[in-house]
């Protein structure tokens, strides 16, 4: 067996999601090889093919910049940043590094197990280093010396430009065994990097212009230890004396108090408890990667796509992520919205990524054609919708506007939007209509709609904005949606089909943008074209953009070989919207089945070539059984987030433009259900039990509850929903804020006020065991309203229009009392 989880950790599940935090073990056992990036806030590292020592290290402290001499992205698996050796008594030096290894693995450390050595790389919560632990043991029945060696490579990779910066002066103190490499160079600020000892001192420091050599010599006797503490990290020179002084003394304790933060984050804050180990276990680890994945850039500290391979910010990937963060860590969010604002530019255009770069930090801004301008409406929308923070949005509002007015640039007059880029990337070069950029347009639009009229914004523009949402949603369907191939299609420059099927139309079923019929279709298409029946989901189908270099405009190999990378690659974000879009066509046991199998640790390890990994992207060659399924940058924080999103989702939170509600599920092998919800600003727990179509009650803090939208500023912490035939009527959608929702049961009476905008066209859904009898909107009666009866329930379907901001809505039922 390749893997295990902490045996303490399986046990718990079983009988109580809610441990207090020394009962969680996040630790992944696992002896096959796999591709393994950790870090801290300071550095970060990463490892190929199992071997124990990293082949690059990066540093975000003070500038970003790394140690990796890889020539070749695709072979960069291929180099180390440093050396191991290791000689026993009479026998030759060992170079263990190239040696794949068993290894105990967490989202922020990593310990490597050999029978005579065991390395282990842990990282610091205030301070800009981290620490590798080597450990020798004398596992003979006789006296041996051993003799271990490191050897650091002394030359830097400036971030960005990856320019080669080669170190100027070495220095070495024997007192505290602390050797320092200075590099006077502004591209990466004249920094200096440091390696201190802080257990076993080396008995020879060898200066070399390459590399920050060590040699450790000591006799043990039979089971007797060698421990070796080598603190690496990099700092101002004016700050190095201090900060290794403290570090040698500290060192253990600012390593405990940077996993115990991340192990706080990951399982006390906000629970999420399914009573299914793969999928609990997989929550704490998402959640422990996006609390490690904070890394320092210029002063602050903000999310980065992964601990080492990209040591620079990017909006798109701190905007998905977030999308899943507003569940649980609202401040997180709110920090995140306000970096956006203050690396805009003076006319409110926000950045698209920031980093350092030939010696100053360089902000990119997203263009009219960037998706991160419909994230970023999306996000704050959401946001708005769990916290209720009005002043953050009233900030974001400007940021918004521009946002929306500048990607609608890219609205061609057939309602779509065109772009240069593939669907869905930041690749290529062909105009032409976009299904995915259309999506997103649609969404935006209607996001800012509901923003502006929470806020009482530019109400007298909100109407003709809806209206256009309508239009473009429209030509999405007459002009993109291909009945011969049952899915949203885009176009090329010179008029012809693009014949490629990308997974960002997927999103058009989440959204709700397709008739009943067509998300099917849709659906079913993806199934049988894009998801691999062992791994997930292709970000597009056929993989030829190899042939398609120069009619696209790629540049070199950006697209990579067929079935890897954006050439028909697996993504994780793609099986996110496979496994919404199943959700969106009540297929959730299918759903759930297919999260379990390809987007938890427990079926992304059973899987070919698998490991433990939330992965960026994965090949899906099945004609190479070596890279069928092999993993790339495993410890990716989208894919963390796109987790959580889907999870929240498959058990019964939905969002539609206006507001969050309940559509309550639970696998077919579970009864019960609870998780941790920021509703209005505050944590609110949800409790789920029982199956079916229906909802049988739903308790508010014991009392009774007559909606399943949740209502605006209701402070009460707890929910029950409990699934079933219903007990009396109640609201099961509106596209509205819900600002109150009661049950009169003596004069069988639901009354509810409802918020949108004069203009406003409102679909409502009732469920009511009781016949309705009278419908009156704003003292109206509505007349026209559709009734539909299945097994003695009635659902109610309302379409009606605000005539002011603020609507109240009352229907009348049978009122089996007075009948008595």
């Amino acid at each position: 067996m390749k893997w295990q989880y902490g045996l303490l950790l399986g046990i718990l599940f079983f009988f109580n999601c809610y441990q207090n935090i020394d009962q969680v073990d996040l630790t992944i056992n696992f002896s096959g090889k796999a591709q393994i990036e950790v870090g801290g806030p300071f550095v970060g590292t990463e490892f190929h093919h199992s071997y124990q020592v990293p082949q690059r290290i990066s540093f975000f402290y003070p500038v970003a910049n790394s140690i990796d001499i890889s020539t070749d992205y695709w072979f960069r698996d291929t180099t180390l940043a440093m050396e191991i050796g290791l000689k026993i008594g009479d026998n030759d030096r060992e170079n263990i590094g190239w040696t794949p290894t068993a290894f105990n693995l967490t989202p922020f450390n990593v310990k490597f197990n050999q029978e005579n050595c065991q390395v282990s790389y842990q990282f610091c919560k205030n301070k800009p280093a981290m620490v590798i632990s080597i450990t020798l043991n004398n596992t003979g029945d006789k006296t041996e010396i051993f003799e271990l060696d490191t050897r650091l490579i002394n030359s830097l990779r400036t971030c960005h430009t990856f320019r080669w910066i080669h170190q100027t002066q070495t220095e070495y103190n024997p007192e505290n065994g602390t050797a320092i490499t200075r590099y006077n160079d502004d591209e990466v600020k004249n920094i200096i990097v440091f390696v201190s000892n802080a257990a076993e001192k080396p008995v020879l420091h060898e200066p070399d212009s390459n590399a920050t050599t060590f040699l450790y010599r000591k006799e043990l006797l039979p089971d007797e230890q060698l421990r070796i503490v080598q603190i690496v990290g990099s700092s101002y020179a004016d700050e190095v004396s201090g900060t290794v002084d403290y570090l040698v003394k500290n060192y253990q304790e600012e390593i405990d108090q940077y996993e115990k933060y991340i192990v706080k984050k990951a399982t006390e804050e906000y629970s999420f408890c399914t009573t299914d180990p793969v999928f609990d276990h997989s929550v704490y680890w998402a959640k422990a990667m996006l609390a490690s994945l904070d890394h320092y850039i210029d002063g602050d500290f903000v999310p980065m796509p992964c601990p080492a391979e990209y040591n620079f910010y990017f909006t798109h990937d701190v905007l998905v992520t977030d999308l899943a963060a507003v569940n649980f860590d609202l401040p997180r969010v709110k920090r995140d919205l306000e970096f956006i604002l203050d690396h805009a530019t003076e006319d409110f255009i926000i950045p698209h990524a920031y980093y350092w770069k030939d010696g100053d930090y360089r902000t990119e801004y997203a263009d009219s054609n960037n998706w991160n301008h419909f994230w970023f409406i999306q996000l704050a929308a959401s946001y708005l919708r769990h916290s209720g923070d009005e002043d953050l949005l009233e900030q974001c509002y400007p940021y918004l506007n521009k946002s929306l007015e500048y990607a609608l640039h890219s609205k061609e007059d057939d309602g779509l939007l065109y772009a240069y880029y593939l669907d869905g990337w930041d690749i290529g070069h062909n105009f032409g209509p976009r299904a995915f950029m259309t999506i997103m347009a649609i969404k935006g639009i209607r996001d800012y709609v509901y923003i502006s009229a929470a806020l009482n914004q530019n109400l007298d523009c909100l109407p003709d904005l809806e209206q256009l949402a309508e239009q473009m949603e429209k030509a999405l369907v007459d002009k993109l949606w291909n009945d011969n191939l049952g899915f949203l299609i885009n176009y090329y420059e010179n008029g012809e089909i693009d014949p490629h099927y990308y997974a960002g139309s997927l999103l058009a079923a989440h959204f709700r943008l397709l008739d009943d019929e067509k998300r099917m279709r849709l659906i079913g298409t993806a199934g049988e074209k894009l998801v691999d029946p062992k791994i997930g989901t292709y970000c597009v189908y056929p993989p030829d953009f190899h042939l398609l270099g120069d009619f696209l405009k790629f540049k070199g190999n950006e697209v990579g070989p067929p079935y890897h990378y954006a050439n028909g690659g697996v993504w994780n974000h793609c099986n996110a919207w496979y496994s919404l879009g199943l959700m969106a066509t009540n297929k959730r046991n299918e759903a759930a089945k297919f999260i379990r199998k390809n987007m938890t640790l427990d079926g992304i390890i059973n899987s070919p070539n698998g490991q433990p990994a939330m992965y960026e992207y994965r090949s899906s060659d099945y004609n190479d059984p070596k890279v069928y399924g092999k993993i790339d940058k495993p410890n990716f924080l989208w894919a963390a987030g796109w987790y959580l999103y889907s999870l929240y989702h498959l058990y019964g939170i939905e969002e539609n433009t206006w507001n969050i509600s309940m559509k309550p599920f639970l696998p077919e092998d579970q009864e019960t259900c609870e998780f941790d919800l920021a509703l209005n600003g505050k944590k609110h727990r949800i409790s789920l039990s029982g199956h079916g179509d229906y909802l049988q009650s739903v308790r508010n803090n014991g009392d009774e509850c007559t909606s399943v939208v949740f209502v605006k500023n209701n402070d009460n912490s707890n929910y029950q929903f409990s699934c079933g035939l219903p007990e009396y009527p109640y609201l099961e959608s509106t596209e509205s804020i819900v600002l109150s929702c009661d049950y009169d049961r003596w004069n069988q009476h639901l009354d509810m006020k409802l918020k949108a905008f004069p203009g406003h066209r409102n679909y409502i859904n009732i469920i009511s065991p009781l016949k309705p009898t009278s419908v009156r909107f704003d003292n109206q009666v509505v007349e026209d309203y559709e009734l539909e009866t299945i097994d003695d329930i009635y659902r109610i379907r309302l379409n009606v229009i605000h005539d002011q901001a603020e609507s109240e809505l009352r229907v009348s039922f049978i009122n089996n009392h007075k009948k008595g």
